[in-house]
């Protein structure tokens, strides 16, 4: 696709131009704010400069209201923290608790699991040859047959 070279130059002039001048601005100075004045004039005389006129008693309350203001802020603020912080507190001491009882019942679930395996071990570990009943009865079978003969032969040696 071929570019027609005039546009191509426009566009590039364009570009050019208002990144160069783009960034100045034509405004006016501000305007420099007219000073605080506290100026006490008497009744009947004209106020110096145009504004809002207070009392000396309406001056008196909206500054002890601004200073009553800022205190019942501050004491709202420290209710607020305390508050807050004895909400973590009590978070903090349940999961504390929380973490208590799940150490107790993991060390008695460990206990009745060691138990357990103990009382396995000993009902399922096999019992000694000398030590299992079917010894005792072959060993009550073979010592009756032998008192029985032993018996018998005193019996024949005492007949003769």
């Amino acid at each position: 696709m071929r570019k027609n070279p005039i546009i191509a130059l426009f566009t590039i002039l364009t570009f050019v131009s208002s990144n160069v001048f783009g960034g100045l601005a034509w405004a006016d100075e501000p305007a420099e704010p007219e000073p605080e004045q506290v100026v006490t004039i008497q009744a009947g005389e004209p106020a110096p400069f145009a504004g809002t006129l207070f009392s000396t008693t309406a001056a008196a309350k909206l500054v002890v209201d601004l200073e009553f203001n800022q205190e019942a802020c501050h004491l709202e603020i420290d209710r607020r923290l305390r508050l807050s912080g004895a909400e973590y507190q009590l978070q903090i001491d349940i999961l504390d608790v929380s973490l208590e009882s799940l150490g107790i019942k993991t060390t008695s679930l460990l206990e009745i699991r060691d138990e357990h395996i103990m009382f396995l071990e000993t009902e399922l570990k096999p019992t000694p040859w000398f030590k299992s009943s079917e010894f005792g009865f072959v060993i009550g079978i073979l010592a009756g047959a032998g008192i029985t003969i032993g018996a018998g032969y005193a019996i024949h040696q005492v007949s003769q």
